[in-house]
């Protein structure tokens, strides 16, 4: 997996990681490759206020199976506004944001992005997932935060502050 945000792996975490891979047998390269690409961890929340749950939702398993093993899958989905649909996607991967789970996904609408707890059903297909020429997990998930924070909060201003506050700005207004 792939951590986002001020821990990001550094090029020793990824040196030791890179020296695991070859110390793998053969057989098993290939999935390992899969599995350290289909997460991403974002420590971070949305907002210090939301709460996160301990536990994972219950289709997170199926949708890392899906991801590692790059097929498609039927997925039962309630959107925010409560409507139910089913679709076809190609799971590309899975992102934490403090312990708020998303699969990102291509869709026959283009790159999606599904809250795991709002899922209702998986359902693999059998055929292979899609993965986009260049795909980087990590990168498409700092655009989608990147958006979503956006929305969230479109107006940005700029303070100057005494350094000895920045810790009690930060807390009261994040």
């Amino acid at each position: 997996f792939t951590l986002a945000g001020p821990l990001a792996a550094t090029p020793e975490v990824k040196a030791a990681l890179h020296k695991l891979m070859r110390a793998l047998p053969e057989p098993l390269r290939d999935t390992a490759t899969s599995a350290s690409t289909a997460m991403v961890v974002d420590p971070s929340g949305w907002d210090r206020s939301a709460a996160t749950p301990l536990r994972a939702p219950p289709h997170l398993d199926a949708l890392q199976r899906a991801v590692i093993d790059a097929e498609q899958v039927e997925l039962g989905y309630v959107a925010r506004d409560r409507v139910a649909t089913t679709r076809t996607v190609h799971p590309l991967g899975i992102a934490d944001k403090a312990n708020a789970w998303y699969l990102v996904a291509g869709t026959d609408a283009g790159m999606r992005t599904f809250r795991v707890d709002r899922v209702t059903s998986v359902v693999p297909t059998g055929a292979g997932a899609v993965r986009p020429d260049g795909f980087d997990l990590a990168a498409e998930w700092r655009r989608i935060a990147g958006e979503i924070d956006e929305r969230r909060a479109p107006v940005r201003a700029h303070a100057l502050c005494d350094p000895d506050f920045v810790g009690i700005v930060r807390m009261l207004i994040g």
